[in-house]
């Protein structure tokens, strides 16, 4: 419709709480509205999404909802992305079904690639802030990809990654990993 996608999903829902007396009786639902255009070469991508959930456990029912946002800008070889979440009442990416009463969560994205021949360098940066855990991240990540021919990419991405304790700003996580590897899409 004129540049705009919107998705709407009715879905089963995420396990929540726990108990004898747990429930959750009622689907999650989810959303999503996408824009696209492009303005004389520079395509631009924005998107809203968010999600809704209640469940009961005895007399406790919680409420979870999550929202995400974005934008991004393509002109040439260049493209600059940034995104964000937050993320209330459970696991923000409902990964595993984990009881988790009341959790916050919020975070962001920031990324830019170059595409020059058959090769694409990106750099990307970003935190996340979870109760889960108590537990602040922030990850800084480079890439370069070289496609071989339409079927087979090769892969090279050095990554910076640490964890933090939220309460006491002290370190349980500093990795630096390489990752060599291929993809193959038929």
């Amino acid at each position: 419709m004129s540049g705009f996608n919107i998705a709407v999903g009715v879905l089963d829902p995420a396990d929540t709480v726990t108990g004898a007396n747990d429930e959750n009786s009622a689907p999650r639902f989810e959303s999503e509205i996408i824009y696209s255009t492009d303005m004389n070469g520079l395509g631009l991508t924005g998107w809203l999404n968010g999600r809704y959930q209640s469940a009961e456990n005895g007399g406790t029912t919680v409420d979870s909802s999550g929202l995400g946002y974005g934008l991004k800008a393509s002109l040439a070889g260049l493209t600059l992305a940034a995104s964000g979440f937050t993320s209330k009442g459970d696991n923000p990416v409902l990964i595993s079904n984990s009881p988790v009463t009341e959790d916050d969560a919020d975070g962001f994205l920031v990324q830019g690639s170059y595409t020059f021949g058959p090769n694409r360098v990106v750099l990307s940066y970003g935190e996340t802030d979870a109760e889960i855990l108590n537990l602040e991240t922030e990850s800084t990540t480079l890439g370069f990809f070289h496609d071989v021919n339409s079927n087979f990419k090769l892969v090279a991405e050095y990554n910076m990654f640490e964890g933090e304790n939220r309460t006491t700003g002290m370190t349980n996580s500093d990795v630096n990993t390489i990752a060599l590897g291929a993809v193959v899409t038929f």
